[in-house]
């Protein structure tokens, strides 16, 4: 979806008054997007070693025509 079409969709009051709320939001702290970073972007970061199990459901799922792939839940060190 491009921008006009997110225009069209909600409306400029709309819009404005997302622009009003993530101005007011507080600057996060440097520790969460530091952690942040290293989730998003960190080769530097602990490796999660795959569950074959759950990583066998997700290609039965995708390969059936399901729509949502289970979620695996990772326990930071």
């Amino acid at each position: 979806m491009n921008r006009e079409e997110r225009r069209r969709i909600l409306g400029d009051e709309v819009i404005a008054h997302i622009h009003e709320l993530v101005a007011a939001a507080p600057e996060p702290p440097p520790e969460l997007v530091e952690e942040l970073r290293r989730i998003f972007f960190g080769p530097r970061a602990a490796p999660v070693e795959p569950d074959l199990a759950v990583d066998a459901k997700c290609q039965q799922r995708t390969a059936s025509g399901s729509e949502r792939a289970p979620v695996r839940r990772v326990e930071s060190a």
